[in-house]
């Protein structure tokens, strides 16, 4: 299934929040349910980054998924995630301290603007002259975004930019009962192990659920890739598309359920 506005579906992506993508994969569900052959009870969710939040969302929404798979998901809510990957981004590309603490600031004064009440032309403004001020202060994510500070500022006004900074795993993880497998790899610097797994364990132990595995892959990146530094560059630059032992762990788990 694309997403929308992706190869043949039809939509706009970035008019979209978490909450329809969400609503997409629910009606997935719904859709392979009614192939004959296909056993309704054990129809699960696997999710990377962004779709594992997605997941988290559908699975605390229906009961009866099967299963949970995460993978790389976010545990921490959007703006405590964004200050610990300024810092952690920063240190894996040699940022000096100074520069990572103005990104910092400018991002929060970003968040600040779109939970303003007013207009989108005045929050474009606003954010097109945070960035301007921000100046040149070296950004690991610039490849992903529009060179022109406008263009940026118009992205970030979005529906689905804007679903982002309002989004808490926790109000969702606490309430997935079902089994639930959480893996995020070792040299992963966009959402650490370190800092999300715990996060992730603690909402679905809160949920009561009895039946999850959280999991650090070494020596893997974001997208589960086999990775020697995890930075962000070096996803393209891999030859492997995603790692076999990630894979294994994964269809092992799910033929472990009953």
């Amino acid at each position: 299934m694309d997403d929308r506005s992706v190869g043949e579906s039809t939509g706009d992506y970035f008019q979209s929040t978490l909450s329809d993508f969400a609503d997409d994969a629910a009606q997935a569900i719904e859709h392979v349910k009614a192939i004959d052959g296909i056993d309704s009870r054990r129809i699960g969710l696997i999710g990377l980054s962004q779709g594992g939040a997605v997941a988290s969302i559908v699975a605390s929404r229906k009961p009866s998924v099967g299963f949970l798979v995460l993978l790389g998901s976010p545990g921490l809510p959007f703006l405590e995630s964004a200050m610990q990957q300024a810092d952690d981004l920063g240190r894996a590309y040699g940022i000096p301290e100074e520069q990572v603490q103005i990104s910092k600031e400018s991002h929060r004064k970003i968040i600040r603007v779109l939970r303003e009440e007013g207009t989108e032309a005045d929050a474009v403004e606003k954010i097109t002259n945070i960035l301007i001020e921000r100046g040149d202060v070296p950004n690991p994510l610039s490849a992903f975004l529009p060179d022109d500070p406008q263009e940026v500022a118009e992205l970030f006004t979005t529906p689905w930019y804007r679903s982002q900074v309002s989004f808490d795993p926790d109000k969702y993880l606490t309430r997935v009962r079902v089994p639930t497998l959480a893996i995020t790899g070792g040299l992963d610097i966009i959402l650490r192990p370190d800092r999300h797994l715990p996060a992730i364990e603690k909402a679905l132990r809160r949920a009561g659920n009895k039946e999850f595995v959280v999991r650090t892959l070494p020596a893997h990146n974001h997208v589960l890739q086999l990775s020697k530094t995890g930075q962000i560059h070096e996803q393209g630059e891999l030859e492997e598309t995603f790692s076999v032992e990630a894979l294994t762990m994964i269809s092992e788990w799910i033929g472990s359920l009953q």
